[in-house]
């Protein structure tokens, strides 16, 4: 799932739906990434994965950042996404696939 970015409001939703999911144990998360910015150091990936608090420490960041200058591009356009697999379902057999996206189905 993308757009796991609260601090925009395009992106309070999906970030909520996600939080619930796994509160519930619908979603197992297997990982979260963010796209590289520009002050990552050039070269490997154009992503970064999210470990333990980073995902915390980047949300108090950004909407401080907001905070100061709203509608900063790099803050607005910034992506988080998450990887998960599906270990719940209401009335249907899920079986959950890696290397899928848990909403779309798509290629992760």
């Amino acid at each position: 799932i993308d757009d796991i970015t609260p601090w925009v409001s395009w992106g309070e939703g999906p970030t909520k739906a996600w939080d619930e999911a796994i509160a519930t144990g619908k979603i197992r998360e297997t990982g979260r990434f963010r796209q590289k910015a520009p002050a990552d150091p050039p070269g490997g990936p154009d992503w970064v994965e999210l470990k333990g608090g980073d995902m915390q420490l980047l949300h108090q960041v950004l909407s401080s950042m907001l905070k100061e200058s709203p509608k900063d591009p790099e803050v607005e356009h910034l992506k988080v996404w998450a990887v998960g697999e599906v270990v719940k379902s209401q009335g249907r057999e899920v079986v959950a696939e890696q290397g899928c996206d848990a909403v779309g189905g798509g290629e992760a």
